[in-house]
């Protein structure tokens, strides 16, 4: 769905020139990206917003949003497109960022719900390996490993299960996505669960989840899934 939206914008946004603007991440994956507006122009369905993102200036484009000059912003799901063409001014733009939402950052509460939503999206450091030995079974609960391999059996029902998150991506699709570990399962061999949520846990977190297994979950535009628990509740222990 986020490529989904994402190619929609692209084809459709027009953008006229701007200052020079700081390059872009090298891969071409959505990014949160958080700055002051220096300046704004809207067209049609569209705002368009240039960011000093300290220091530097960069572009972006979102679906209509109020926000004004000023206004300390962050773009969730920023998309750094590189020689976009605009065939309305018959121009190719060196890169610009198309994002599906913009949050003005107004108050205290803002900035800390937005400190959690990145935090989420955090992982651990390349290479690194979260522990997840010693963890104990829910009460009345399953393990991981237990999910999967009885996933067809329990479609449809809520299972309680205990877990450190091991990688944590907010706001797609309009929920929040945990991969749960618990070490019950042989790497690579039903060892991880996908867990979608309203809440948040940082990365290395135990957790216990409570949520209803779905299979053979496909969403469209390649994103399919053999389970998943969905609408889990998740509490940090």
């Amino acid at each position: 769905m986020r490529k989904a939206i994402l190619a929609v914008l692209a084809g459709v946004l027009a953008l006229t020139p701007g200052p020079a603007a700081a390059e872009p991440p090298a891969a071409a994956e959505p990014t949160e990206l958080r700055g002051t507006v220096l300046e704004t122009r809207e067209a049609n369905t569209y705002t368009y917003v240039r960011l000093d993102t300290g220091g530097d200036s960069v572009w972006a484009a979102v679906p209509t949003t109020p926000v004004k000059v000023g206004d300390v912003v962050n773009l969730h799901q920023a998309m750094p497109m590189t020689d976009f063409y605009s065939p309305t001014f018959h121009e190719v733009f060196e890169y610009l960022y198309l994002a599906t939402s913009l949050r003005v950052i107004g108050d205290a509460e803002d900035a800390a719900a937005l400190s959690l939503r990145e935090h989420c999206g955090s992982q651990a450091e390349p290479g690194a390996k979260i522990d997840v030995s010693g963890i104990e079974p829910a009460e009345g609960g399953k393990t991981v490993q237990e999910i999967w391999s009885r996933r067809q059996e329990l479609a449809g029902s809520v299972v309680r299960v205990r877990g450190r998150v091991v990688k944590c991506t907010s706001g797609v699709m309009g929920r929040n996505w945990l991969h749960l570990r618990d070490g019950s399962g042989a790497q690579g061999e039903g060892d991880e669960l996908t867990i979608t949520t309203d809440a948040v846990a940082t990365v290395g977190s135990l957790v216990l989840v409570s949520g209803t297994v779905a299979v053979d979950k496909d969403f469209g535009y390649g994103y399919r899934y053999d389970l998943l628990i969905e609408g889990a509740s998740v509490s940090v222990e």
